[in-house]
């Protein structure tokens, strides 16, 4: 029963260290005429937030891959020309970018390249999260 009441005031403590470091509770001391008070502040929006931006993070159905001809690449979205058909993927600045073996942009992403394509689908449109280029 003791190490039970130890694990348990042990999983407290890191669930309200967790709670402070990522801003959902904050703790406050005010000293006045004597008197010491001790204020617990709950951040519900911030909770909130992070829940949901966790839950459509994990929600997606996982990584997808497509391959093919780069067709056209703006600034917001690339076409990739497979052997299946079209597929369009949006980028964001978390796109990751590889001309072979080295870093690119997403500035160095043309038309007519071969490309695999790592994507997740989230908001009913397809994210790119990673561009190789295979021909650089």
């Amino acid at each position: 029963m003791l190490r039970f009441l130890g694990a348990l005031v042990l999983l407290l403590a890191l669930l309200a260290g967790v709670a402070y470091w990522a801003g959902w509770v904050t703790f406050g001391i005010n000293k006045k005429d004597g008197r010491t008070d001790v204020q617990v502040n709950v951040n519900s929006d911030k909770f909130k937030e992070d829940f949901a931006s966790f839950k459509e993070r994990f929600s997606s159905k996982g990584s997808l891959q497509a391959r093919g001809k780069l067709a056209s690449v703006t600034g917001e979205q690339a076409v990739i020309q497979g052997t299946g058909g079209e597929t369009v993927v949006r980028l964001t600045p978390a796109t990751k970018v590889r001309l072979g073996a080295q870093d690119g942009t997403l500035a160095d992403l043309r038309p007519g390249a071969d490309v695999m394509v790592d994507y997740v689908e989230r908001d009913q449109r397809n994210e790119a999260t990673a561009i190789q280029v295979t021909n650089p």
